[in-house]
């Protein structure tokens, strides 16, 4: 309310305000004029706030660059670095792990160091993991170039080998992988097999190839 008003219009315009009796036209032509300038002096804030949410925002950015500069991790050598990455896979075979948002893939996605770590680290690689099927919903695909790139990387290691067929899917990519890996039979040290007809002859061909399983 303007200061320079009568003290008894702004009685008046106070008693307006909390009753529904209409105005008169000099208290009307007061309230447009003061819509306007409260929309005008709105709007005057709403890009002050915009300007200073913008500020906020470019100062939080270089405080995440500067707590990342400062972190501990930068400090952590490489051997402790990959065995917390150890602690990241899963105790168990178990669903699609070759996918990349799954460790150990996620772990070259976060810098160029963890990159260098964990594929350096071959013990991280070991568990392929290759399922057809799933539900409707959600079928799962394994890729084959992933897998190949997770033999690689696993070096000279044994492999735990999750390989799970389906009847309802491609035999000739089921049984193309499948060959893939009988190929490094001889790393196998845990095998969880769930068998379709196309990849039994092949299954055979593995009597006294695998001396680690």
């Amino acid at each position: 309310m303007n200061e320079s008003l009568p003290s008894s219009f702004t009685v008046r315009y106070q008693h307006l305000v909390n009753s529904n009796e209409p105005p008169n036209a000099a208290e009307e032509g007061f309230s447009r004029d003061t819509v306007v300038e409260t929309e005008a002096r709105l709007a005057q804030l709403d890009e002050q706030i915009r300007a200073l949410q913008a500020q906020r925002a470019q100062l939080q950015d270089q405080q995440r660059q500067n707590h990342s500069v400062l972190s501990s991790l930068r400090r952590l050598p490489p051997e402790l670095l990959a065995e917390i990455f150890s602690w990241t896979l899963p105790d168990e075979l178990q669903g699609d792990v070759s996918d990349m948002n799954n460790s150990p893939w996620v772990l070259t996605q976060v810098s160029s160091r963890w990159r260098d770590i964990s594929v350096a680290t071959s013990s991280l690689w070991c568990n392929i993991s290759a399922v057809y099927g799933g539900s409707p919903d959600e079928i799962l695909h394994p890729r084959p170039e992933m897998i190949q790139t997770q033999v690689e990387r696993a070096g000279t290691q044994n492999l735990r080998i999750q390989f799970h067929a389906c009847e309802d899917r491609d035999a000739a990519e089921q049984v193309y992988l499948f060959q893939s890996l009988a190929s490094h039979s001889a790393r196998w040290e845990q095998l969880d097999l769930q068998m379709a007809a196309a990849l039994v002859p092949h299954l055979a061909q593995l009597r006294g190839h695998l001396p680690a399983l």
